[in-house]
């Protein structure tokens, strides 16, 4: 006999995402908002425990020893649903101790909830922190016609829904450029056919509007400014992203650089190096679990750039090696399909190099020359500006920028085809 419809909601329990949900929902920005303005950081864990008390009918160390012990049962849905919202709450705890001087960590030890976020993290094949999947991509929208599906916030700013907004855009229109992209790295479809023209232009497309949505961070939207503001950003929404470890797992704060569908479409392309390829390596920890495969087997198949560069008869030392005028002329003298399969592709390189370039002038407004106008948020202990959210400084983050926008083979390519249809 198979289960019964109760035994299976017993055993998939999903009360405790559910209320946990409506925590982050109902109770969590507000609570925030208090910290931030004065009040002492355990007026949140008392808030919680009161939360789950009332809830769940349990205090804070009964709910983690229960989780620890009924995560394996739960389905991937619903452990994701709990995991995230326990990230929402955790990272927002995290950040409050850790202005405090507290060691990062010691606030998720201190409710005893390590062995029920590894255990939800097994189930949900996830990080047990709070990561970009959790944060953003499983986080759905707003929906003002279900309430009980809105998304998880940290703030309930609008500045924070556009930013989650934005993340969940530039992941699905990364994975559209990836399906028309793929099969010409692969060979399936020739990059000199209709078909070659008609997937490139639609990455073309697809990257122009993450592209406009990124642009729209710098500008106002209406009356009431702009969608996000780089003092919310950079002293608000960014500082409760913090690092924090889970029993062995070393964390990383949620970070938008830990997305597989971008290093799918770089590798898919073209625009990479060495020391990017590791940089990719070193975020997998930070991924979910199904997403390094996806992105080694990206790594390791052709890229378009490489098809590209045979209709020329050349490869990446040859372009390098060569002058822009030696390309121009290999490009004009070459098939008129050949010519157009050049200008369509360099088109699609042109709007990933200025795509990149909009981020990178993010970068450069929201952190680096809001904290050089504001000495004094430089050295707050949680999120210094100065400090990728991974740790790593964000001289890093700024040169894979640079190396997007200004690859050495592509850029070559791009340059030459101006110059042979001048």
């Amino acid at each position: 006999m198979g289960e019964s419809a109760t035994e299976t909601w017993c055993r998939n329990d999903p009360r405790y995402g559910v209320a946990l949900c409506h925590f982050v929902r109902t109770d969590l920005p507000s609570l925030n908002a208090r910290i931030d303005a004065g009040a002492e950081a355990d007026v949140f864990i008392d808030s919680f425990d009161h939360f789950v008390r009332g809830h769940l009918a349990m205090d804070l160390p009964t709910l983690f020893a229960t989780l620890a012990v009924r995560a394996e049962t739960f389905s991937l849905r619903n452990a994701r649903r709990t995991l995230s919202a326990l990230g929402f709450v955790l990272t927002s705890l995290e950040s409050h101790y850790q202005r405090l001087g507290t060691e990062p960590g010691q606030a998720v030890r201190s409710l005893l909830a390590e062995a029920a976020l590894l255990a939800l993290a097994r189930t949900a094949h996830l990080p047990p922190y709070a990561n970009v999947d959790s944060m953003w991509l499983d986080n759905p929208v707003a929906d003002a016609d279900d309430p009980d599906d809105a998304p998880l916030t940290l703030t309930r700013d609008r500045g924070e829904l556009w930013f989650h907004g934005s993340i969940k855009l530039t992941n699905r229109l990364n994975l559209a450029a990836v399906a028309v992209l793929s099969p010409l790295a692969r060979g399936e479809v020739a990059v000199d056919s209709d078909d070659g023209w008609a997937a490139m232009r639609k990455a073309t497309d697809d990257i122009l509007t993450v592209r406009a949505r990124y642009a729209a961070f710098m500008q106002p939207a209406d009356a009431a400014g702009w969608p996000i503001t780089p003092e919310f950003f950079a002293t608000n929404y960014r500082t409760k992203l913090v690092r924090y470890p889970v029993g062995p797992q070393v964390g990383a704060a949620a970070n938008v650089l830990h997305l597989a569908s971008q290093a799918i479409l770089d590798f898919t392309i073209g625009t990479t190096n060495d020391v990017y390829a590791a940089a990719v390596e070193r975020s997998f920890p930070h991924m979910a679990l199904d997403d390094p495969p996806k992105v080694r087997e990206a790594m390791a198949q052709p890229c378009l750039t490489e098809r590209v560069l045979d209709l020329l008869d050349l490869d990446r030392d040859a372009v390098a090696a060569s002058s822009d005028a030696d390309l121009a002329q290999r490009i004009a003298a070459g098939p008129e399909g050949v010519r157009h399969t050049v200008l369509v592709y360099r088109d699609l390189a042109r709007a990933w190099a200025s795509l990149s370039g909009v981020h990178w002038r993010l970068i450069d407004k929201f952190l680096i020359r809001y904290g050089s106008d504001n000495p004094d948020r430089r050295s707050q202990p949680v999120a210094p500006l100065n400090v990728g959210r991974s740790g790593g400084s964000l001289t890093n983050s700024l040169a894979i920028l640079d190396m997007r926008r200004r690859h050495p083979v592509i850029s070559k390519i791009v340059a030459a085809s101006r110059a042979a249809r001048a």
